[in-house]
Parts: C-alpha cells; structure tokens; sequence
C-alpha cells in the first residue's frame, strides 16, 4: 500500500546556515505531484504567442538540448550553443547578430531558424520550403505551392527569430526580444 508523501508543515524559521523561505512560497507547498500533463504543456501543447508580425501561434519550447538531440544545431554554431547552455540562457540577439557579419555563417543560421520554425510552430503548422529535383526553392507562384500550406519561406524573418528566441528560452521575456532585435537590426549594415 503507497503512503503518501509528507508535507513540510513546519513553520520556517531564520537560521544562520539557511535562509528563510519567502511566506508566499511557503504558503504554496506542494500537496502532490504534478500531473505529467502540466510538465509538457510547454513542449507538447504548446503556448499561443503574438510574433512581431502581428500573428499569433502556437509555440512549443523544447529549449536547445532538444534541438541537440535532434542533430538541429550545426557544428559551426556548435560553441555559441554550449555557452548559452552553460549560461542556462539562449543566445543574445547581439550574439545571434555578430554570426550573420561572417558571410559563411549566414546560410548555417538561417536554416537554423527554419528548422526551429518547422518544428516548434504547432498552429498553423508550418512546412519546409517545398524545392524541385534539384533542391532548389520553389518560386512562391509555382503552381506545386499548396495554397493551403505555410512554407517557413513566407513566414518573415523577425518572426522565426521571435519563434526561436521563444523556443529556447521559453516564456521568458518576450517584450525584451523585441527590444534588443529592433536594436540590433539598427546595428546591421545594409
């Protein structure tokens, strides 16, 4: 027979060796485990977000070990990766900026972002840019385009650097994203 799991009751008293834990956090302890449901709300279900665009998605945020499982995240990019994982987190606009001036690193980080779009943006869901035999990108009025689908190459720049951002980083300050792009996009040469 499972016994249930104690809840420290006890009132929190100052000590020299810890401190004290905020009556407001205390006041919030735990009865029982989480459901498994509300662990994965974020990466699973996902959390409807307004990109700089205007439109709205919904966004799962895995964060970058699960783009590294994946086989996402390029070796070029492989160093800004472990630093932010390091740090606990994602890479600054500014970093993400310094890599698009090294014309080699621009390509790398572009499908950097449009794998993250693909595979983070649940609603609407969106597709890899449909190519011909070649592997060339098809024009956006080729008529094998589905009109019904959202390729990551209509999707504009700034949002799957929103989308990104928010995927690595989860909920954190998404006001703070749109901040430091405008003031990084000022930075760039033309």
């Amino acid at each position: 027979m499972a016994t249930k799991p104690k809840v420290n009751t006890t009132q929190d008293k100052p000590s020299p060796n810890r401190r004290p834990v905020p009556q407001s956090v205390a006041s919030r302890a735990p009865t029982q485990p989480s459901a498994a449901s509300g662990w994965k709300k974020a990466t699973v279900g996902g959390t409807l977000v307004t990109v700089p665009s205007g439109n709205t998605a919904l966004v799962r945020a895995p964060g970058l070990q699960v783009f590294l499982m994946n086989g996402m995240i390029p070796n070029e990019l492989m160093p800004l990766v472990q630093e932010a994982m390091a740090k606990g987190q994602a890479p600054s606009q500014q970093q993400i900026a310094d890599l698009q001036m090294d014309p080699a690193m621009i390509g790398t980080v572009l499908q950097l972002f449009d794998d993250v779009c693909v595979f983070c943006t649940i609603d609407p869901q969106v597709s890899p840019a449909p190519v011909d035999q070649q592997g060339q990108i098809l024009p956006f009025d080729h008529p094998d385009r589905d009109a019904n689908i959202l390729y990551v190459d209509e999707v504009v720049m700034e949002d799957k650097m929103f989308i990104f951002n928010f995927a690595v980083g989860g909920t954190s300050d998404l006001t703070k994203f749109r901040e430091e792009f405008v003031t990084d996009v000022g930075t760039l040469p033309a």
